[in-house]
Parts: C-alpha cells; sequence; structure tokens
C-alpha cells in the first residue's frame, strides 16, 4: 500500500529535484487538466510514482515541482528518516537503498523532460493529456455532463446518442483512475431520463461513469469527474 503524505524536509524527491534545477510551484493556478506524477512510499521503503488527471486535494501542500509543459512532479514520498522507520538495515544497505529511490526519481524527471519519447510512454505524458482540452462531442455520442454540485449532491446530464429515446442506464462511482480501477455501482436510470441528482458526493474527487445495465464494459459513456 502507498503512503501518501506531503513531504516536509530531506525527502529523496526533494533532493533529486534540486539537483535537476527544479523549481517548487504553488498549487495555486496550477490546471486543473495535466498529468501530475506522485511519487510516494511503498510498503517495503521503495519509491512508487502514479500519475494522476490532476492533482489530489491531500496533496496540495506537498513540494511540487513543474518538470515540463503539462508535466508536474508530486511529493508524497516522506522524510528520508521516516521512510526506514522500524526497518533494520546496514550504513551500506541504506546507502544502496537511497541511491535506488533517487536513481528512479532521476529517470522519471529525464522521461519527462524528453519530447522524443510517445505519448504514454514512461514519465512521457503518463496516461492523460499534457494540457486540457475539452472533447468535443456529437449528436453519435453518449456522454456524462456533471452540471452542479450543492453540499453533497452532484447534479448529472445524460446526453443519449440521438437515436436513443428511452436508454436505461447503470451509473457508476470511483475516487480513484489508478491502475486496476475499482467502480462502484451507484444507481440505474429511468427509461428516457437525462437529468440525475446523486447523493453523498463528499469525496475530495469523484469521476462518474456510464453504462448499459449490468455491462460496464461495452457502449459505455465518455465520462465525468469533479
Amino acid at each position: 500500500m502507498l503512503s501518501l503524505q506531503p513531504a516536509s524536509g530531506d525527502s529523496v524527491v526533494q533532493i533529486v529535484a534540486d539537483e535537476a534545477g527544479l523549481q517548487p510551484v504553488s498549487a495555486a493556478g496550477l490546471p486543473r487538466g495535466a498529468t501530475y506524477w506522485v511519487v510516494a512510499s511503498g510498503a517495503n521503503g521503495n519509491v512508487t510514482a502514479l500519475p494522476y488527471p490532476c492533482l489530489p486535494p491531500a496533496l496540495a501542500n506537498s513540494a511540487i515541482y513543474a518538470v515540463a509543459p503539462g508535466r508536474f512532479l508530486v511529493d508524497a514520498s516522506g522524510q528520508v528518516s521516516a521512510s526506514f522507520s522500524g526497518r533494520r538495515m546496514s550504513s551500506a544497505m541504506m546507502a544502496s537503498t537511497l541511491q535506488a529511490e533517487a536513481d528512479t526519481v532521476a529517470g522519471l524527471i529525464a522521461n519527462m523532460q524528453d519530447d522524443s519519447l510517445p505519448p504514454g510512454a514512461n514519465g512521457r505524458a503518463g496516461f492523460y493529456s499534457d494540457s486540457f482540452t475539452p472533447l468535443i462531442f456529437t449528436t453519435n455520442n453518449l456522454w456524462l455532463e456533471i452540471t452542479g454540485k450543492t453540499n453533497t449532491t452532484a447534479y448529472l446530464t445524460i446526453h443519449p446518442p440521438w437515436n436513443v429515446i428511452n436508454g436505461v442506464y447503470d451509473l457508476y462511482y470511483t475516487t480513484d483512475l489508478s491502475s486496476p480501477e475499482q467502480w462502484s455501482w451507484v444507481l440505474r436510470s429511468f427509461a428516457g431520463q437525462t437529468n440525475l441528482a446523486v447523493n453523498n458526493a463528499t469525496d475530495a474527487q469523484g469521476f462518474y461513469w456510464l453504462g448499459p445495465p449490468n455491462d460496464l464494459a461495452a457502449n459505455d459513456s465518455l465520462g465525468t469527474n469533479f
């Protein structure tokens, strides 16, 4: 299990970022849609990097570095001393582990800066686009729009294809797009229903997805998030 926590002082990520000449940036004003590589500490003390399409709200106070246009490095690894807490190892083993972690972070930064790599290659763009570009939908698309949120209720609108009159859909929800994605069933719409009100929208971030009844894989919608 990853340990997601804002890092402070003596972080391997921050040390490597400083050596690479990266400057920390404020969470305020960051693009809503970009590639945020979050570097965290795993259970075995090794760092693990995962790409996110937006900055996790819990990490808004983390050290964040702009590596390339639309690509950011987020430090959620914790202090070096904390990462070895409760673990018995020699000084040589500790030094070797720290060097391996530093090499992992340095390699990630190098890949993020390498525009010769195709989109989706390690660190190049992750699973997400380098910048936020709104999708253009046609009347042939099934897509889901979030139109608002009040307190703990999210308001969604179903846009069915032009030739679907009384469509029935299942709505799914997740808080994390990390692989493997875990989608939970929320509700089933009535025939022809287009406006949905979803309660218990209390998470810091969430993603909705439409699918035909009991079938998430086939003919699913272009989802939405908040």
